[in-house]
């Protein structure tokens, strides 16, 4: 009867163990996709900053195009 509980209990160790083994290889994917995804999402943010930085440079050079043609425009009236 002993030998059969002590089967048993082996039985259910050896089980748990093995969930156990398989929840942890799944939380290992599961944060190395996580991991993946925040390092994309910052390369995606650095990119859009670039491209902001980029428009606000190229709108500042139309703005003072615009300006140096309107003073060119002030000067020739006068």
């Amino acid at each position: 009867m002993l030998q059969i509980v002590l089967i048993l209990l082996i039985s259910s160790l050896t089980s748990a163990l093995v969930s156990l083994a398989v929840a942890r290889e799944a939380a290992k994917h599961y944060v190395d996709d996580m991991d993946k995804f925040a390092k994309d999402t910052m390369d995606g943010l650095k990119e859009a900053k670039d491209v902001l930085f980029a428009t606000q440079d190229k709108v500042l050079d139309q703005f003072n195009d615009i300006r140096a043609y309107l003073k060119s425009l002030v000067r020739q009236m006068l």
